[in-house]
């Protein structure tokens, strides 16, 4: 499925979702957007993007190889730009960090180094969602199901990866990360609070619109399978995927299906800002950098 097809495929969800709105109900949730709130809104990227190269950043280090904080982040931070452009969902923007830090560590190093923030990440958010779509009565049965599996499948996959012959090269690697270390724990604590600014940001978003979602602790169950199905490469950044799996599962948190959708927009809308000041960035400092050398 090529760029196009994902994009019309992604539209084309779009304009489905819209055939079921209320759309005086959905102007009226509108008029309630803030561009004050906003602001605040797209600044509160900063902390979610730095605490994610941190991370990044003790998982090279973990492996041998010092990185400069500053580096990691403008690499995190246009990564989200090229993911705009690679029809690979999420794993779009995994691809081009790849590419970008290869030459802290090598292919190898660099490589790995992606897959294990990606995997704790995933990791400790289905744990997390484990834990709390059990303990709520308002949760579906199947979102708890699945939650516990993928979380299980989580568990067992790094000792199962360590014995695959296509990942031998890797497996100095994956041993360091399964010894358990100190740094194993910082990333796991890092991947922890990365996932409760992640729902914060959703609140956030909420905010922008007035908007108030009743029940936090369900949205932090339930957020981890809208960003997993997001990031499959079916249309650009998840696009129709993610806005559909938002509206579907917001309405468990206290929203109306317009509100559900116009939340699900503002955070799309912040993420195509977000894109697109970080490839902006990113070429300030590359060419700053060049005209100091």
């Amino acid at each position: 499925m090529n760029k196009f097809i994902q994009l019309v495929f992604g539209i084309l969800l779009l304009i489905l979702l819209f055939n079921f709105v209320n759309f005086p109900e959905f102007q009226e949730e509108f008029k309630n957007f803030s561009w004050f709130r906003f602001t605040f809104f797209l600044i509160f990227s900063i902390p979610l993007i730095l605490v994610s190269a941190y991370k990044w950043k003790i998982i090279l280090k973990s492996a041998g190889h010092q990185s400069s904080l500053k580096d990691l982040f403008l690499y995190y931070w246009f990564s989200y730009s090229i993911n705009m452009l690679l029809p690979l969902g999420i794993f779009g923007a995994d691809v081009a960090r790849v590419e970008l830090s290869k030459k802290l560590g090598g292919y190898k190093v660099s490589i790995f180094s992606v897959i294990q923030d990606r995997y704790t990440g995933f990791l400790v958010m289905f744990f997390i969602s484990t834990i709390l779509s059990f303990l709520s009565s308002r949760i579906p049965v199947v979102v708890s199901t699945v939650s516990a599996l993928l979380f299980s499948l989580g568990v067992v996959f790094p000792f199962v990866a360590a014995n695959f012959y296509f990942l031998n090269k890797y497996k100095d690697l994956i041993l360091i990360f399964l010894n358990f270390s100190k740094s194993t724990l910082k990333v796991l604590t890092l991947s922890a609070l990365f996932y409760l600014l992640t729902i914060l940001n959703v609140i956030l978003g909420a905010w922008v619109l007035d908007l108030r979602i009743m029940h936090i602790l369900d949205l932090a169950a339930l957020l981890p399978l809208v960003l997993l199905v997001s990031s499959l490469p079916i249309s650009p950044q998840g696009l129709g995927i993610q806005e559909g799996f938002y509206v579907f599962l917001f309405q468990f948190v206290g929203l109306t299906y317009e509100q559900a959708l116009l939340l699900a927009l503002n955070l799309r809308f912040k993420l195509i800002i977000v894109s697109i000041l970080g490839g902006i960035v990113y070429f300030i400092f590359r060419s700053t950098k060049g005209a100091d050398s």
